[in-house]
């Protein structure tokens, strides 16, 4: 609930980190972003709710990946019946640098009437994710094509963390947000914006 009731943030194409790839197409990714995707303001509060995720879920995410791990970006947004078939919501590869992965986390019960994502499988079939509030998806999304549905229900919104991480040296679970048009380090030895989570 946390994340849910926590305020808007208007998505700006400038709000990047230093040493972090970004979207340099202004004017297209924020006519996107501005039609119907609503991105979370997160607090303190919802800082240290997700860092508990986190810690919570790392274990599975180490034996998955099969190494350690380090947190590099984290964003948190809804997406509404009216929002467009565009950016995160067409057929994509993100074109992250090998090792990164993305961990999506959902607030609230995904399906065709929900909002969910869809992924094309390796024999170009296709699959839409089921599940109740707290679902979660770790997957390669440079190698695995994806995109997000919106909720055909009128007034039903889907909400979700993303949590992009790095193949590392060593896990660090530490909370990390490069900004809303932020992607991944350019540089995988690179500072992160950490932000403290106690």
């Amino acid at each position: 609930m946390l994340i849910l009731n926590a305020p808007e943030a208007e998505f700006k194409a400038d709000d990047h980190a230093e040493g972090y790839e970004f979207n340099p197409n202004s004017d297209v990714v924020e006519s996107i972003f501005k039609a119907g995707y609503h991105f979370r303001d997160l607090g303190t509060a919802q800082v240290r709710a997700i860092s508990r995720a986190v810690r919570e879920m790392a274990p599975d995410i180490t034996a998955h990946l099969g190494s350690s791990w380090r947190v590099i970006n984290v964003k948190s947004w809804s997406v509404r019946s009216d929002t467009v078939q565009q950016g995160p919501n067409a057929w994509h590869l993100d074109g992250f640098p090998v090792g990164t992965f993305k961990v999506m986390v959902y607030l609230t019960p995904i399906g065709k009437a929900t909002g969910t994502t869809e992924i094309r499988l390796a024999d170009d079939s296709t699959t839409i994710l089921e599940g109740g509030s707290g679902t979660y998806l770790l997957f390669d999304p440079s190698v695995i094509w994806h995109r997000g549905v919106a909720p055909t229900e009128a007034a039903t919104e889907r909400t979700h963390i993303e949590i992009t991480l790095m193949r590392s040296a060593a896990t660090d679970l530490r909370y990390a947000h490069g900004g809303l048009n932020s992607a991944y380090p350019r540089l995988p030895w690179a500072r992160r914006p950490i932000y403290p989570a106690d």
